[in-house]
């Protein structure tokens, strides 16, 4: 039985390797979507574009909202998100989300300053967990997928929303652009399917059949894997507002980012984690981490 601490551990992951489970119905389509498809640019291209835009962002600071599905267990999740370039190209980060299952909210802090992700969680079920762990920044961000793992990306507070960009870049291959509206906002969305050495991470069996070109039987994928990504990109300033995993049509996991404000100055003090005194006691969680996503030094 996967434990909540489990469930709000990969509720927070946005990447590549989302082992999320099927949801019971698709989510509404933005209102007042025009949803057409337009052959002006291309989807891959949209993409690069975005990765490239990201990295000039001085500072993000955005609300987030998460819904996911996973292993028979529905999670809706709000927090907030923020980020500023740090030293030597890094990003500093600071993530705090609440995640409510039934009637219980659970709460979780991420900071990464640059050198350490720092993490705090505090869940309702009794589930054993660290009340303080932190896991080194470089160490993660220098590793490589370990053979057969395909392409794994870190949590949304350790690179931010420019390695969720490049994780879905080097993971997906974007076909198809429409035009689309969320909110007042207008954007275009982009489709993606898993590009031949991930389908094969995935499929194994199905190796000789997809190197040939003759793509993969998805029903085979294992039925908390996603099949398709949607990315909704501003059509100004090419952010991604919302990231949705699917399978089968049915939205495994939805991200969505309102209130964005881009190249402000913020407190530098958000992306420091004080543990004071609990400092030494605070158990290093690389080795788990890295092994929880499959990665190899």
């Amino acid at each position: 039985m996967l434990t909540l601490a489990a469930v709000f551990w990969l509720a927070t992951v946005v990447g590549t390797e989302l082992w999320t489970a099927k949801a019971p119905a698709a989510s509404p389509e933005p209102a007042g979507t025009s949803n057409q498809a337009t052959t002006d640019v291309k989807a891959d291209e949209l993409l690069a574009d975005a990765v490239e835009q990201f990295d000039r962002y001085s500072s993000v600071s955005a609300r987030v909202r998460q819904q996911v599905d996973l292993f028979g267990q529905h999670l809706v999740g709000s927090g907030t998100y923020m980020q500023v370039r740090g030293a030597f190209g890094n990003n500093l980060t600071r993530f705090e989300l609440k995640m409510q299952l039934q009637e219980k909210v659970s709460t979780m802090l991420e900071v990464c300053d640059g050198e350490f992700l720092w993490a705090t969680r505090d869940l309702k079920n009794g589930d054993p967990v660290p009340e303080i762990s932190k896991v080194d920044a470089a160490r993660v961000l220098r590793a490589k997928p370990a053979a057969g793992q395909g392409s794994a990306a870190p949590r949304l507070a350790l690179g931010g929303f420019s390695r969720l960009l490049l994780s879905l870049q080097q993971g997906f291959r974007f076909d198809a652009v429409a035009h689309d509206q969320i909110g007042d906002i207008a954007v275009y969305k982009l489709h993606g399917t898993w590009k031949p050495a991930q389908l094969v991470a995935l499929l194994p069996a199905q190796k000789a059949a997809i190197e040939a070109g003759q793509g993969g039987d998805l029903e085979k994928l294992e039925p908390h894997v996603p099949d398709e990504v949607f990315v909704y990109l501003g059509a100004e300033d090419l952010f991604p507002y919302r990231v949705e995993f699917q399978r089968h049509g049915n939205t495994l996991l939805n991200c969505e980012v309102t209130e964005l404000q881009l190249n402000l100055p913020l407190d530098m003090n958000l992306f420091h984690f004080d543990a004071g005194a609990r400092e030494l006691q605070t158990p290093d969680t690389t080795a788990q981490f890295l092994a929880q996503y499959g990665l190899v030094e």
